[in-house]
């Protein structure tokens, strides 16, 4: 029971936000292209003219996140199971909290 309610609240936590952006580090300004390529290469919706549907991509927030880090700038989506250095999804950091 202890693992659906995790699981319930880990999917919560993703899907309450609403879009990801590719933006730059210094400024914060959108970078709509780059977040269109990066949200087209996840197979995500993008949607408002300027946003990746971060529900069309919640399984894929890791490979968003690099895509934009692949152009230098950062996402401002969160990805819960991402380490911060890298970008790459945590399996340990997902076993830890299930312990």
């Amino acid at each position: 029971m202890q693992f659906v309610k995790l699981m319930l609240v880990a999917a919560a936590s993703i899907l309450s936000v609403e879009a990801c952006k590719c933006v730059n580090p210094n400024g914060g300004a959108n970078n709509i292209g780059v977040t269109r390529s990066c949200c087209s290469q996840n197979k995500g919706t993008f949607v408002n003219g300027n946003d990746c549907n971060a529900g069309s991509i919640s399984n894929r927030l890791s490979n968003f996140k690099n895509c934009c880090r692949g152009s230098g700038l950062n996402s401002d989506c969160s990805c819960p199971t991402c380490r911060e250095e890298t970008g790459i999804e945590s399996v340990t950091n997902i076993t830890t909290v299930l312990s």
